[in-house]
This record gives structure tokens, C-alpha cells and sequence, in this order.
């Protein structure tokens, strides 16, 4: 157990030596945090401005010239008027049946899948 007693006495005969390590605690607690603070300001300066060299180097949007665009884009059509019902010419414009190649192709990796998912059942 911790004795009331024998702690005030100790407190009062070392007084001045709790008070010099308080103060030694609370001053180096002072200086670490200026020094902390001091240096995190200095280096966000230094990342904020450029130096001599980056700036010698650094290249001026109005000399930048774009090459032209060697292939030709496609002509897109992104988007459609909504309508309430498709026509027969709607529909062979928007809509391609799949043939058989396509169909048999797609059937066989869906085939694949649920072998995989069914071997791999206990």
C-alpha cells in the first residue's frame, strides 16, 4: 500500500528538487511543441514554393502545341428520343439479333461457369 504519510514527507523534504523537475517536464514539453510547430510551418513553405530550378524548367502553356488526332472518331450516336412504342425499323436499328456463333459462344462460357460453381460444391 501507498502511505500518505511517507509521500508529504517526501514532498516536503525534496521540494526544490520536484519543483526544478517540474519545471524541466514542463519546459521541455514547451520547447518540443515550438520546435514541432516551427518546423512543420517551414517545411509547408518550402513545399508551397517552387524552387529556382523547377521554376527555370517549367514550361509555358502558350508554347505547348497539341499534335491533331491521327484517327477519326466514329460517328456516334449517344443518346435517343424516348418513345412510348418502337416500330419494326426501330427496333432493326437499335436491336441486332445474335447468331448462332454468338449464342453458342455465350452459352458455352455460361456452361463453363456452372460446371465450375457446381464442381466446386461438396
Amino acid at each position: 500500500m501507498i502511505d500518505p504519510d511517507r509521500i508529504r514527507e517526501f514532498a516536503e523534504t525534496h521540494r526544490k528538487e520536484l519543483a526544478i523537475a517540474g519545471l524541466s517536464v514542463i519546459l521541455g514539453i514547451a520547447i518540443v511543441s515550438l520546435i514541432r510547430c516551427g518546423l512543420g510551418s517551414a517545411k509547408g513553405d518550402a513545399k508551397k514554393r517552387p524552387s529556382s530550378v523547377q521554376s527555370s524548367m517549367a514550361l509555358n502553356p502558350d508554347e505547348l502545341s497539341y499534335p491533331r488526332e491521327p484517327l477519326s472518331i466514329p460517328g456516334v450516336q449517344r443518346s435517343r428520343d424516348p418513345k412510348s412504342a418502337w416500330t419494326a425499323e426501330d427496333a432493326g436499328k437499335w436491336y441486332t439479333p445474335p447468331d448462332e456463333q454468338t449464342l453458342g459462344t455465350i452459352r458455352a462460357a455460361g456452361r463453363k461457369r456452372i460446371d465450375e460453381l457446381l464442381e466446386s460444391v461438396p
